[in-house]
């Protein structure tokens, strides 16, 4: 790489926020070169995170960080106005009163640590909350931890620094915010290390998303992102309106074949359909995609959906969890110890021992080996209680227990890969290949458990499927490979889907009332003229399923009214005209009352507001109509004509008040989270 560190250069950085574990990839991109042209070696993850193991280099747990924080007693949490309201560069530490001594906020690895005592997972000196991008889906899964995560959030709420009530939604956000400034304060940390931050003149961010979102929980991560970024005061970020405006989203499963796929494209071809199986800790999610592009790498969806479940590698941990404590029922003395509990044991156990000692090389295909743990004050091993020789402060787990609990699992896994394939071949479409991805595909045990699967699976039905590509021994890291696929995939935008917009964006507008169109919908009085009827409405400006072009502007005509004299009888002055702009993931039909069922869920982003005092010339002189349509009895009234622009430049859209050529005043919005993954 040439020596470009005095050059002005664009920084594009992908977050890959996962349920167990988060990984962060980045580029820089100098000022005049192609991004298109840029080498996918030029793409850096972060490592190195705080208090993380004596990971090697070639350890690629070293290139995530575990996606979870433990709250201080006493944290205070701020609402997301105030939040708002704090400058750039403000990490959310203010206001905090805790009557722990150590009153910081712990994160990732530093969490582990802390949860690497049996004092703490018995006795835990504050609260400790995972897994809580779950909370961001309406689906059935993890039912009943979605339902202690709310009650945790819930209680949390108790202690803020507002008197209102912080909704168990807002808590939501404002817990992956906590845990996205942490994770990038250390980010620009080691991009200010590492470059030379002062020549960046523009960041992107690139927002890896779950298939299953809502357009609406891809909104509120966009905004959590843009919040934990303008904390951490991350360099070259622009927001407007509370958003982000250089954003790029990407499906995680998309990010990731985009990473993986390139070291198996010797066998692969455009028109080949490759089935992706992303194995995480939270869930394992199946997809079907077929290959459009080699160079650049394009996937197409196919009209296949997409399958998953909540069986990804932590629940070989939760198994484990609850077998440990069943043995330990029969031991209440361990408590005892000070500070000490059977489930604090049995959760070192599972959680910690086993995840870092055993889990990652275990072997299904033999009974020879049992997990072997140290429990301090034990009298015997639960599995040997009749030994003639005791084992104090032992305790085993038999391989065979184990080995059922991979199976278990493992199982669940091949039944989501199999009913992908069987859904495929009904629909007439060949999968030509099978690739892992996720952290748990470095299992060994897993892919030959699969591949042993498959081929049974076409033996019995008379058909061939070939092995599960190995990307673990192709140069080719598959930790990160989400993150580094989004930042490959930013780098060239070309080639995306169809701009299909999946929100529709609209105007509040009021109308003169018409029972043909608004039917029952309650009107009110005109204020000019109380004796005709209004109704407000949305007038959606683009609809849902309608394809939008990268470069788009339509003008709306607008008028507003103005009352001659004010309330006093003087001479009205000082005019101002506001303009509400909403968003809606169900409606798009025009004509009916924002209270309206057909509007339901329809969300107000903001107003435009404007002084027009000094175009007071422009006014039009009106009067209203009296009783029945009379002359006498009206009064006088200005009207203000001007425009509303909608102007979409890329994955950003701007609404305009405009009169002529002069610009009244604008909103921004990005309008990424409306269109497809991967779209530009």
């Amino acid at each position: 790489m040439d020596d470009y560190s005095d050059r002005k250069k664009k920084l594009i950085v992908a977050v890959d926020f996962g349920e167990t574990n988060s990984s962060v990839s980045y580029v820089e991109v100098p000022e005049g070169t192609v991004p298109e042209n840029i080498p996918s070696d030029w793409i850096i993850t972060i490592t190195g995170y705080p208090s993380g193991f004596d990971m090697g280099k070639g350890d690629p747990m070293r290139l995530e960080v575990p996606t979870q924080l433990l709250y201080p007693k006493g944290w205070r949490f701020r609402p997301l106005d105030e939040l708002w309201d704090a400058p750039p560069g403000s990490v959310n530490t203010s206001n905090v009163k805790s009557e722990s001594l150590d009153f910081s906020l712990r994160w990732g690895y530093q969490v582990s640590q802390e949860m690497s005592r049996v004092a703490s997972q018995s006795n835990l000196d504050g609260t400790l909350v995972y897994r809580f991008k779950t909370l961001m889906d309406q689906s059935d899964n993890h039912l009943k931890q979605k339902q202690d995560l709310r009650e945790t959030l819930r209680v949390l709420s108790s202690n803020r620094t507002c008197r209102q009530e912080i909704p168990v939604e807002e808590m939501v956000q404002l817990v992956i915010i906590d845990y996205l400034t942490k994770l990038l304060e250390f980010v620009k940390a080691r991009i200010d290390d590492d470059c030379n931050t002062s020549t960046i003149i523009t960041t992107e961010m690139v927002i890896c998303v779950p298939v299953i979102w809502s357009q609406k929980a891809i909104r509120d991560m966009q905004l959590c992102m843009g919040l934990a970024a303008k904390l951490v005061g991350f360099p070259g970020l622009t927001l407007k309106n509370k958003s982000m405006v250089n954003v790029f989203k990407m499906a995680e499963s998309e990010s990731g074949a985009t990473w993986l796929l390139p070291s198996l494209l010797r066998s692969l071809r455009p028109g080949d359909t490759v089935l992706i199986l992303d194995q995480g800790g939270g869930t394992v999610d199946a997809q079907t995609f077929t290959i459009t592009s080699t160079y650049p790498l394009r996937l197409e969806k196919e009209a296949i959906r997409h399958s998953g479940d909540s069986c990804g590698s932590n629940a070989l941990n939760e198994a484990l969890f609850k077998h440990v404590l069943e043995l330990l029922d029969e031991h209440e003395y361990l408590e005892d110890q000070p500070g000490v509990t059977r489930e604090g044991i049995a959760r070192k156990m599972a959680f910690h021992d086993f995840e870092n000692y055993y889990k990652k090389c275990w072997s299904i295909f033999t009974n020879e080996s049992n997990c072997n743990f140290e429990v301090p004050g034990i009298r015997y091993d639960p599995n040997f209680p009749r030994d003639r020789n005791p084992k104090p402060n032992n305790f085993t787990v038999l391989a065979t227990k184990i080995n059922s609990i991979f199976h278990d699992v493992f199982g669940q896994i091949r039944d989501i890969m199999i009913e992908q394939l069987e859904t495929a071949h009904k629909n007439g479409i060949e999968v030509n290949a099978v690739v892992l991805m996720g952290g748990f595909s470095l299992s060994d045990a897993l892919r030959r458990y699969l591949n042993e699967s498959l081929k049974y699976h076409g033996q019995m039905y008379g058909r061939t499927y070939p092995p599960i590509h190995n990307t673990k021994h192709r140069g080719t890291t598959i930790i990160d490979a989400v993150a580094a696929g989004a930042v490959l995939r930013a780098l060239d935008k070309k080639g995306g889907p169809r701009r299909v917009t999946k929100t529709a964006y609209g105007l509040g507008v009021y109308v003169r009332y018409n029972k043909e169109l608004h039917g029952n919908q309650k009107p009110t009085n005109g204020i000019q003229n109380p004796h005709e009827k209004w109704i407000k409405t949305i007038q959606w400006v683009s609809k849902l399923g309608q394809e939008v072009p990268p470069t788009y502007e339509i003008a709306l005509p607008r008028c507003c009214q103005f009352s001659y004299k004010d309330s006093n009888g003087e001479r009205t002055e000082g005019f101002v005209i506001r303009d509400d702009i909403y968003l809606s993931d169900f409606a798009s039909e025009d004509h009916y009352s924002i209270d309206h069922e057909r509007n339901q869920g329809a969300e107000f982003i903001g107003s435009i507001e404007s002084d027009v005092t000094h175009l007071a010339d422009t006014f039009l002189d009106k009067r209203s109509k009296g009783p029945e349509g009379q002359r006498r009895g009206g009064h006088k009234y200005w009207e203000f004509h001007y425009e509303l622009v909608y102007m979409i430049d890329g994955l950003n859209m701007k609404c305009i008040q405009r009169l002529g050529t002069e610009i009244l005043g604008d909103l921004g919005v990005n309008i990424a989270s409306a269109l497809p993954s991967g779209a530009a």
